[in-house]
């Protein structure tokens, strides 16, 4: 789960959500190693704009990373900005692939905010247990619930926020949890240095986890429990401003994964759409 945190927090646009952009939205470029070595990159956008916002998430393996585990995913959520301040989706769609096998869902939202699942593909029955549906009402989906914590970051609350979440396969509740400010030197890897707040997380599972297999051992059955039961603590992510009258936005977030320590890095933010002012901000040359 740390590792597909990390990348949901990374706010990125693709081909196919391209149409969402908006005139004045925030396009940045992301650079995730594993290990220490560089294993894809993601670009992106966020768009505030009144009372509606639109966020997303694409990126996929390649190269050696990719022959191991191919994996692609283009993420899109748009939604609304309610009287209280919270922000409410009206669509959440995912279109991608794990190992060549097309990984869909679409989420519609009722106007009392209740999700329909409109397209899952496969069923998530078919690897994981059932999410009641008296869990469903007052969910957000993953990328309105890390807008949470960019809304808390920017009213000066540090990021003290806290989701509950329902992304068509599983329900959690997501707290994110204010750890202080810390400083970020400037490197040829980010665009960003300076002070920025750093956030932990906090993962509590309520349904939808996944389905047992009969063959698994003891042994490996609580393995899996211990690793679920660490799921979130050992992930960090870093938010501030990257560009004169950005909004704040993750500019570093570092996990675990199978494979060694994730490390995401903010490499390019600028402004896109009609009149806008072209890059705001570049990564430095060596």
């Amino acid at each position: 789960m740390s590792a597909g945190v990390l990348m949901a927090g990374m706010p990125c646009v693709s081909a196919q959500s391209a149409d969402q952009l908006q005139a004045a939205d925030w396009q940045l470029t992301y650079r995730v190693y594993v290990g220490g070595l560089h294993v894809l990159d993601a670009t992106g956008f966020l768009g505030l704009d009144g009372d509606s916002y639109r966020v997303g998430l694409q990126a996929a393996t390649d190269g050696f990373l990719g022959r191991l585990a191919s994996w692609k995913t283009d993420i899109v959520t748009t939604g609304t900005i309610a009287e209280d301040g919270a922000p409410r989706p009206a669509l959440y769609r995912t279109v991608g692939a794990w190992r060549d096998e097309p990984r869909n869902t679409t989420l519609d939202y009722d106007a009392d905010g209740t999700p329909r699942l409109t397209l899952a593909e496969p069923p998530p029955e078919e690897d994981r247990e059932p999410v009641p549906d008296k869990l469903k009402p007052g969910t957000v989906d993953p990328m309105t619930a890390m807008l949470t914590a960019v809304q808390a970051v920017a009213a000066g609350r540090g990021c003290d926020a806290m989701a509950k979440v329902y992304d068509g396969r599983q329900r959690y509740d997501l707290t994110f949890v204010p750890k202080g400010a810390e400083k970020i030197a400037a490197t040829d890897l980010s665009v960003f240095s300076g002070e920025a707040q750093v956030c932990g997380f906090d993962y509590k599972q309520l349904a939808g986890a996944w389905k047992g297999d009969d063959r698994r051992s003891r042994r490996d059955e609580e393995e899996r429990r211990r690793r679920d039961d660490r799921d979130g603590k050992d992930l960090l992510m870093w938010m501030a401003s990257a560009a004169p009258g950005a909004p704040p936005v993750p500019v570093r977030a570092q996990g675990s994964s199978p494979l060694g320590t994730v490390v995401v890095h903010l490499a390019e933010i600028e402004r896109v759409g009609a009149g806008a002012d072209g890059p705001a901000a570049k990564p430095p040359t060596r």
